[in-house]
């Protein structure tokens, strides 16, 4: 019997990763950067460091295939780890390393950051300009869309939607409440008319206490 073959990535699929590592614009960092070194960590935080080294990071390595890249990710529940802050340091051929901290902030932030301090002077900041000379996002997501935060410009109403805030859910339910009150009066008044309609009295008919013995009899 032969030998079943092995089953390869369709071609729509490499060409999504292609299209990805690709898309403008070209992460391309200067020739004196020499190593870019990485560390956040991995669960309980630092959310936006670790979108950056899912989505962006690839994208760096595949533009710049000489450069050392060393990520660093660490343990919470490890004592030494968990003092420790996320950061990006960069080392220059000739001049003093830099470094980023990495803290509290947007994957798109941090990008924005690298390459304004070691980006490609002939390929930044002439994106920059021509984003910006037409009014739009410096940043495009992976669908070609601008952004500023994170999550794609397709889950931002479920990200509108959850950042309501707390304080709109009371008025509603405050003006559902009067609105059932006013619909509660309306059918009242509603009711009151047609009894007058019908020649019936709108008020109770106040009743005494029941008659017993001697005063049951009488009239």
């Amino acid at each position: 019997m032969p030998r079943r073959p092995r089953s390869i990535p369709g071609p729509s699929r490499l060409s999504g990763i292609l299209a990805h590592l690709t898309r403008p614009p070209r992460l391309e960092l200067q020739s004196e950067l020499t190593k870019l070194q990485l560390s956040y960590k991995f669960k309980n935080g630092d959310f936006g460091a670790r979108y950056f080294v899912k989505e962006e990071l690839p994208r760096i390595r595949y533009a710049n295939p000489n450069l050392q890249i060393e990520v660093d990710k660490l343990n919470p529940s490890n004592p030494t780890h968990k003092t420790k802050q996320p950061l990006m340091v960069l080392e220059f051929e000739n001049s003093p390393p830099k470094t980023l901290p990495l803290s509290q902030k947007w994957s798109t932030q941090i990008l924005t950051e690298l390459m304004s301090i070691a980006g490609s002077p002939s390929i930044w900041p002439k994106w920059v300009e021509d984003r910006t000379s037409r009014g739009e996002s410096v940043y495009v997501d992976r669908f070609g869309n601008g952004r500023g935060k994170e999550g794609y410009v397709k889950r931002q109403g479920v990200w509108r939607i959850s950042m309501r805030p707390k304080v709109q859910l009371v008025k509603k339910k405050e003006m559902a409440k009067e609105m059932t009150e006013e619909m509660t009066e309306e059918k009242a008044e509603n009711g009151d008319k047609l009894m007058e309609m019908l020649g019936l009295s709108p008020t109770p008919i106040e009743t005494g206490p029941p008659k017993t013995g001697v005063a049951a009899a009488l009239p």
